[in-house]
């Protein structure tokens, strides 16, 4: 038995199905004598693969399914026995809402695919098998208000006299935004001290976490090279004001719906100064989107 088979689906708006969505396509294939089947299945799958260290030498795998949808198109059919030619059957399925976008990382891997499985009970013939990978991006939220305002503060030790603390005020304007959108960042840096501010150094990390029953536990941490950045110096017994701009791109987006691993993304501030003194840290959670979502947000909030 020979089946040739090719799957065709409507391509989605804006380069990716959204939960709610339909999907129209049609199952075309050829068979090359007649052959009775027991089923032709057209299914809607979508699985998250995730893998974390357990030790240095050993990782523990998980699978998770987030939609599994089927239909039987030889049901259209009164005679199971499909004689030799050509054939061709639409299907519909419905994008769920709550799933995860599509995501590829060495990490964690979450793929939706439709899957056309040919079934017979013929003897030394296997069950034919044909798929393709489609775009799917899942609603996310933010997580935090806007703006958000955050307090750095540390005190210098020397050993002469006087004030020698340093206080920084950092906003964030916006926790939730658009994929290639500016994180922006306003600073206000009172160097009240006799020690020099080396640099303060602005990227974005994306964390992979493991979620616990009660809390989750980052297993890897991703500083993003493209989106460092590092302002002039501060002296001493200063005050500064400076802003920070960070970068995004196309391929960054949260991964909110997940089950067992939780993919975000934070802006890191590092106050850096001269040795022996440490540096100072400040991480903050910010939800990046794609789609409408960001733009419907931005209406509400406008609203009130």
């Amino acid at each position: 038995m020979v089946v040739l088979c090719q799957i065709l689906v409507d391509t989605p708006v804006n380069g990716a199905y959204r939960p709610g969505d339909i999907i129209d396509g049609t199952v075309k294939y050829y068979l090359d004598k007649p052959t009775r089947f027991e089923a032709i299945n057209v299914s809607l799958i979508g699985e998250g693969l995730a893998s974390w260290p357990v030790s240095d030498d050993s990782c523990i795998c998980d699978k998770q399914e987030y939609v599994s949808l089927n239909k039987n198109i030889l049901q259209a059919y009164r005679n199971p026995v499909l004689d030799q030619g050509c054939y061709s059957s639409a299907f519909t399925f419905v994008i769920p809402e709550n799933i995860p976008s599509t995501f590829r990382h060495a990490t964690c891997d979450i793929t939706y695919k439709i899957l056309v499985n040919f079934q017979t009970k013929m003897l030394y013939s296997s069950c034919k098998m044909f798929e393709i990978e489609i775009p799917v991006y899942g609603t996310i939220s933010p997580d935090l208000p806007e703006p958000m305002t955050f307090q750095l503060k540390k005190d210098i030790f020397t050993l002469g006299p006087g004030p020698n603390e340093v206080n920084i005020l950092v906003e964030i304007k916006r926790t939730f935004i658009s994929s290639e959108e500016n994180i922006n960042l306003f600073l206000l840096v009172n160097n009240n001290s006799n020690v020099k501010i080396t640099t303060i150094k602005t990227e974005l990390v994306r964390y992979f976490s493991l979620v616990m029953e009660k809390s989750k536990k980052p297993f890897d941490i991703e500083p993003l090279e493209e989106t460092k950045n590092r302002t002039d110096s501060v002296n001493k017994f200063s005050m500064v004001r400076m802003s920070c701009v960070i970068p995004t791109s196309s391929d960054l987006y949260s991964i909110q719906h997940t089950r067992r691993v939780l993919i975000e993304y934070r802006v890191r501030v590092t106050v850096k100064f001269p040795f022996p003194h440490s540096h100072m840290f400040l991480e903050i959670p910010v939800v990046i989107g794609k789609g409408d979502d960001v733009r419907m947000y931005r209406k509400i909030q406008d609203c009130y």
